[in-house]
């Protein structure tokens, strides 16, 4: 509720945003996505909250939680392929047009009692699923479409050519015969985006890659803000860059920038291992003898891992400083700890273009060294909010 303008609020006992997202025991992505679900109210006084407001947030906060996929199939205590046979199913669907789960929902889907959770529970990673009977009648949406799209190319075969005059446009004097399509031998194909894609081999992944539907540009538009504003919060994120010996290649150089302040944690180069290749050496200009009294990744990681403890990791392109680092870490044999969860990692391209509303990813434009395309892509995250 805002407050009045003949009632300052008293800062004293106000809350700011990561103290309030602290209070309600939020991460970064479930504060994102409660904003712009409209779950959590806007701040009463520029980017604090009111005593009172910080009060009944809190006190509704764990029920109007929102969950991604793999934390609702978590909470419900069941496999992600269970879960998503359920969505399938019409049992459960996303909140509002996000593409989370409401606490409030789950719970109440866990008192249905013609599914058997008990079952569903103790399943294992190879169990058959019950679940399969349920949801064989619903069809997905590309076939759906290629239903759709049949259809319609029938209905067209069916009407007549308004230039044959009454005749059949196969049968007219002077034009060839020709076989008609069928739908057996020529079937619809379905659009791009109902094809199978990588979001069905990995949703982590999917989430981190840049994707845009003008249908919804809007809302990504909101959700890029909100979350861009999120990542501002002391301790809540840091920029991570890379250089490499090449495209699929190891760390020469890394850096981390802390987003609230844009003070550079972190700069070092990395000995690799091994050579840099040409074409990697004409981007970075980092040379071999540059790199041979430099540590290796063994003796960076545990400054790496504190650097980043409890913070989300936002990389220009998330998905190639991810791989490099478990590409890294695999060959030497490295643990990289929370380094290796996906759902720690947000993307600023894939943001940007949401933000930008454009079909298009804008590339970072930087100087192809790690702190400074720390520092651009800074910059690029203060422009969004």
């Amino acid at each position: 509720m805002p407050t009045s303008a003949s009632a300052p609020m008293d800062r004293s006992t106000s809350l700011t945003r990561e103290q309030m997202r602290r209070r309600i025991g939020y991460t970064q992505g479930e504060w994102s996505a409660g904003l712009v679900a409209g779950l959590i109210p806007f701040a009463d006084d520029g980017d604090r909250w009111s005593a009172s407001a910080a009060a009944a947030v809190a006190a509704r906060a764990q029920l109007d939680r929102l969950l991604r996929a793999p934390q609702a199939a978590k909470h419900l205590g069941i496999r992600r392929l269970d879960f998503g046979r359920l969505v399938q199913s019409g049992h459960i669907t996303a909140y509002g047009r996000t593409t989370c789960y409401r606490v409030r929902e789950l719970d109440a889907l866990r008192q249905e009692s013609t599914i058997d959770w008990d079952t569903l529970s103790s399943l294992g990673a190879r169990d058959p699923s019950p679940l399969p009977p349920m949801v064989r009648g619903s069809a997905t949406r590309s076939a759906s479409r290629r239903r759709l799209a049949s259809e319609d190319r029938n209905q067209t075969q069916a009407i007549p050519d308004p230039r044959s005059h009454g005749h059949d446009s196969m049968t007219m004097p002077g034009l060839a015969a020709r076989p008609a399509k069928t739908t057996r031998d020529h079937p619809a194909k379905p659009p791009r985006r109902a094809r199978r894609s990588i979001e069905t081999q990995d949703p982590a992944r999917a989430r981190l890659k840049p994707r845009w539907h003008r249908s919804d540009e809007h809302l990504r538009h909101t959700e890029a803000t909100a979350w861009a504003r999120s990542m501002r919060g002391p301790g809540a994120a840091v920029i991570l860059d890379t250089e490499t010996t090449g495209l699929q290649g190891y760390i020469v150089e890394i850096a981390i920038l802390d987003t609230y302040n844009g003070r550079l944690l972190l700069n070092a180069l990395i000995n690799p291992g091994c050579s840099v290749e040409p074409e990697a050496l004409e981007v970075h200009g980092i040379t071999d003898a540059s790199l041979a009294d430099a540590p290796p990744l063994a003796v960076m990681l545990p400054r790496l891992l504190e650097l980043t403890t409890n913070r989300t990791l936002i990389a220009y392109n998330a998905l190639f400083d991810y791989d490099t680092l478990m590409r890294h870490t695999r060959r030497d044999r490295l643990d990289p700890a929370h380094l290796a969860d996906l759902d720690r990692w947000d993307c600023l391209m894939k943001r940007r273009q949401d933000w930008e509303q454009s079909p298009t990813t804008t590339p970072l434009g930087g100087q192809h060294r790690a702190a400074g395309d720390c520092k651009t892509a800074f910059r690029v995250l203060k422009s969004l909010t």
